[in-house]
Protein backbone atom coordinates (compact mmCIF):
# COMPACT_ATOMS: atom_id res chain seq x y z
CA UNK A 1 0.00 0.00 0.00
CA UNK A 2 0.79 3.90 -0.33
CA UNK A 3 1.50 5.62 2.59
CA UNK A 4 1.50 9.18 2.45
CA UNK A 5 2.11 12.17 4.52
CA UNK A 6 1.53 15.96 3.84
CA UNK A 7 4.32 18.64 4.69
CA UNK A 8 2.51 22.12 4.02
CA UNK A 9 3.76 25.64 5.28
CA UNK A 10 2.66 28.72 4.11
CA UNK A 11 5.38 31.21 2.51
CA UNK A 12 4.88 34.00 5.77
CA UNK A 13 5.90 30.95 8.31
CA UNK A 14 8.90 30.54 5.80
CA UNK A 15 9.93 34.20 6.18
CA UNK A 16 9.49 34.29 9.87
CA UNK A 17 11.79 33.03 12.91
CA UNK A 18 11.20 30.41 15.30
CA UNK A 19 12.32 30.51 18.53
CA UNK A 20 14.39 27.17 18.80
CA UNK A 21 13.74 26.25 15.27
CA UNK A 22 16.53 26.97 12.79
CA UNK A 23 14.93 25.46 9.72
CA UNK A 24 10.95 25.26 10.06
CA UNK A 25 11.29 23.37 7.08
CA UNK A 26 13.20 20.83 9.18
CA UNK A 27 11.26 20.84 11.87
CA UNK A 28 7.94 20.56 10.00
CA UNK A 29 9.25 17.07 8.08
CA UNK A 30 10.79 15.78 11.73
CA UNK A 31 7.03 15.90 13.01
CA UNK A 32 5.38 14.91 10.01
CA UNK A 33 7.80 11.56 9.93
CA UNK A 34 6.89 10.56 13.20
CA UNK A 35 3.15 11.45 12.83
CA UNK A 36 3.91 8.79 9.27
CA UNK A 37 6.00 6.12 11.17
CA UNK A 38 3.24 5.75 13.61
CA UNK A 39 0.81 5.38 11.05
CA UNK A 40 2.31 2.93 9.40
CA UNK A 41 2.86 0.87 12.11
CA UNK A 42 -0.48 0.58 13.06
CA UNK A 43 -0.94 -0.85 9.48
CA UNK A 44 1.82 -3.03 9.69
CA UNK A 45 -0.24 -4.25 12.95
CA UNK A 46 -3.73 -3.85 12.12
CA UNK A 47 -4.28 -3.20 8.63
CA UNK A 48 -6.93 -5.41 6.93
CA UNK A 49 -6.39 -6.36 3.20
CA UNK A 50 -8.16 -4.27 0.62
CA UNK A 51 -7.75 -5.22 -3.23
CA UNK A 52 -7.61 -2.22 -5.50
CA UNK A 53 -10.61 -1.08 -7.96
CA UNK A 54 -10.90 2.03 -9.87
CA UNK A 55 -12.61 3.59 -6.70
CA UNK A 56 -10.64 1.83 -3.67
CA UNK A 57 -7.05 2.40 -2.66
CA UNK A 58 -5.20 -0.39 -1.70
CA UNK A 59 -4.50 -1.95 1.93
CA UNK A 60 -1.90 -4.86 2.82
CA UNK A 61 -2.96 -7.17 5.34
CA UNK A 62 -1.16 -6.73 8.30
CA UNK A 63 -0.36 -8.94 11.19
CA UNK A 64 -3.60 -9.49 13.13
CA UNK A 65 -5.58 -10.11 10.17
CA UNK A 66 -2.72 -12.59 8.59
CA UNK A 67 -3.11 -15.12 11.48
CA UNK A 68 -5.60 -17.51 10.99
CA UNK A 69 -5.43 -20.64 12.44
CA UNK A 70 -4.52 -20.89 15.47
CA UNK A 71 -7.07 -18.01 16.92
CA UNK A 72 -9.43 -18.08 19.74
CA UNK A 73 -11.96 -16.26 21.49
CA UNK A 74 -12.03 -16.82 25.24
CA UNK A 75 -13.86 -14.66 26.39
CA UNK A 76 -13.77 -13.92 30.17
CA UNK A 77 -11.01 -15.80 30.40
CA UNK A 78 -8.19 -14.02 32.97
CA UNK A 79 -4.58 -14.75 31.59
CA UNK A 80 -2.60 -16.52 34.01
CA UNK A 81 0.93 -18.05 33.28
CA UNK A 82 -0.34 -21.46 32.46
CA UNK A 83 -2.42 -20.14 29.78
CA UNK A 84 0.20 -18.68 28.46
CA UNK A 85 2.72 -21.77 28.72
CA UNK A 86 -0.23 -22.87 26.25
CA UNK A 87 0.03 -20.81 23.81
CA UNK A 88 4.25 -21.11 24.14
CA UNK A 89 3.83 -24.52 22.82
CA UNK A 90 1.00 -24.52 20.61
CA UNK A 91 3.50 -21.70 18.77
CA UNK A 92 6.79 -24.44 18.99
CA UNK A 93 4.79 -26.90 17.76
CA UNK A 94 4.99 -25.12 14.18
CA UNK A 95 8.35 -23.63 14.10
CA UNK A 96 12.01 -24.10 15.82
CA UNK A 97 13.08 -20.28 15.86
CA UNK A 98 15.09 -19.23 19.19
CA UNK A 99 12.95 -16.60 20.06
CA UNK A 100 9.46 -15.69 19.41
CA UNK A 101 7.65 -12.34 20.34
CA UNK A 102 4.42 -11.88 22.65
CA UNK A 103 2.51 -8.50 22.06
CA UNK A 104 0.19 -7.45 24.67
CA UNK A 105 -1.73 -4.16 25.55
CA UNK A 106 -1.45 -2.04 28.99
CA UNK A 107 -3.75 -4.57 30.90
CA UNK A 108 -2.54 -7.96 29.89
CA UNK A 109 1.27 -6.59 30.30
CA UNK A 110 0.72 -5.83 34.01
CA UNK A 111 -0.87 -9.42 33.97
CA UNK A 112 2.24 -10.71 32.57
CA UNK A 113 4.17 -8.74 35.06
CA UNK A 114 2.78 -10.67 37.39
CA UNK A 115 3.74 -14.27 36.46
CA UNK A 116 5.03 -16.66 39.07
CA UNK A 117 3.44 -14.80 42.37
CA UNK A 118 5.60 -11.50 41.77
CA UNK A 119 8.95 -13.49 41.99
CA UNK A 120 10.46 -10.58 39.09
CA UNK A 121 9.78 -7.83 41.85
CA UNK A 122 13.01 -6.24 42.31
CA UNK A 123 13.23 -3.86 45.23
CA UNK A 124 16.30 -1.35 45.88
CA UNK A 125 16.38 -0.52 49.38
CA UNK A 126 19.07 1.77 48.97
CA UNK A 127 17.04 4.08 46.39
CA UNK A 128 13.60 2.63 47.42
CA UNK A 129 12.96 2.01 43.86
CA UNK A 130 10.63 -1.40 42.94
CA UNK A 131 10.85 -2.76 39.52
CA UNK A 132 8.32 -5.23 38.02
CA UNK A 133 8.35 -5.38 34.39
CA UNK A 134 8.72 -8.41 31.99
CA UNK A 135 10.53 -8.10 28.80
CA UNK A 136 11.92 -11.14 28.31
CA UNK A 137 10.47 -14.66 29.39
CA UNK A 138 12.46 -18.15 29.28
CA UNK A 139 10.39 -20.94 28.92
CA UNK A 140 10.87 -24.55 28.06
CA UNK A 141 9.66 -23.85 24.76
CA UNK A 142 11.88 -21.21 24.30
CA UNK A 143 12.55 -17.34 24.80
CA UNK A 144 9.92 -14.69 24.26
CA UNK A 145 10.26 -10.86 23.95
CA UNK A 146 7.91 -9.55 25.31
CA UNK A 147 6.15 -6.11 24.04
CA UNK A 148 4.00 -3.68 24.84
CA UNK A 149 1.86 -2.36 22.03
CA UNK A 150 -0.80 0.70 22.21
CA UNK A 151 -1.98 -0.70 18.85
CA UNK A 152 -4.18 -3.70 21.02
CA UNK A 153 -7.53 -2.93 22.17
CA UNK A 154 -7.90 -2.71 25.86
CA UNK A 155 -11.20 -3.86 26.26
CA UNK A 156 -12.83 -6.81 27.63
CA UNK A 157 -14.15 -7.73 24.20
CA UNK A 158 -11.12 -7.20 22.18
CA UNK A 159 -8.11 -7.71 24.79
CA UNK A 160 -6.02 -9.33 22.60
CA UNK A 161 -2.32 -11.87 22.63
CA UNK A 162 -0.59 -12.35 19.86
CA UNK A 163 2.29 -14.27 19.16
CA UNK A 164 4.81 -14.17 16.97
CA UNK A 165 7.75 -15.39 14.99
CA UNK A 166 9.28 -12.35 13.45
CA UNK A 167 11.99 -14.04 11.31
CA UNK A 168 10.06 -15.16 8.73
CA UNK A 169 8.10 -11.62 8.46
CA UNK A 170 9.69 -8.92 6.17
CA UNK A 171 8.96 -4.66 5.34
CA UNK A 172 8.69 -5.18 1.37
CA UNK A 173 9.43 -1.74 -0.24
CA UNK A 174 8.24 -1.00 -3.81
CA UNK A 175 9.16 2.47 -2.86
CA UNK A 176 11.65 3.52 0.40
CA UNK A 177 9.98 6.42 2.18
CA UNK A 178 11.58 9.61 0.56
CA UNK A 179 10.18 13.32 0.26
CA UNK A 180 8.07 14.52 -2.56
CA UNK A 181 7.54 17.84 -3.69
CA UNK A 182 3.80 18.72 -5.07
CA UNK A 183 2.63 21.14 -6.97
CA UNK A 184 2.79 24.28 -6.21
CA UNK A 185 -1.65 25.05 -6.42
CA UNK A 186 -2.02 27.93 -3.67
CA UNK A 187 0.36 30.11 -1.66
CA UNK A 188 1.78 27.19 0.45
CA UNK A 189 4.83 25.15 -0.15
CA UNK A 190 3.93 21.85 -0.15
CA UNK A 191 5.74 18.23 -0.12
CA UNK A 192 4.28 14.91 0.69
CA UNK A 193 6.62 12.00 2.82
CA UNK A 194 5.46 9.16 0.97
CA UNK A 195 6.17 5.15 0.26
CA UNK A 196 5.02 2.10 -0.81
CA UNK A 197 5.44 -1.11 1.27
CA UNK A 198 3.28 -4.18 2.42
CA UNK A 199 4.87 -7.14 5.16
CA UNK A 200 5.57 -10.59 3.71
CA UNK A 201 4.16 -12.66 6.19
CA UNK A 202 5.59 -16.48 6.33
CA UNK A 203 4.73 -19.70 8.48
CA UNK A 204 1.80 -18.90 9.84
CA UNK A 205 0.94 -22.16 11.85
CA UNK A 206 3.75 -20.30 13.74
CA UNK A 207 1.44 -17.48 15.51
CA UNK A 208 -1.17 -17.68 17.67
CA UNK A 209 -3.92 -14.54 18.49
CA UNK A 210 -6.02 -15.04 21.44
CA UNK A 211 -8.42 -11.97 21.91
CA UNK A 212 -12.00 -11.41 24.90
CA UNK A 213 -9.18 -11.96 27.85
CA UNK A 214 -10.92 -10.48 30.96
CA UNK A 215 -9.45 -7.10 32.01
Amino acid sequence: QTNHTGVEITRFSQKEQHYGVASIWEDQVNLRSYEHRASTEFDLISSTEVTETASTVPKMKGLLASITTNVSAINSTSLTETRFLDMLEISWQNQDSPVLTCMVNSKLKRAIDLFSAGGTRNIDAQTGEIRLNITKYYSTYGEVDVVLSRDLNNTASFAMLVLFDKEPMKKAYLDRTHLQPVAKTKDSDTMVIIDDLTLEFGNQLANVKYSGWLV
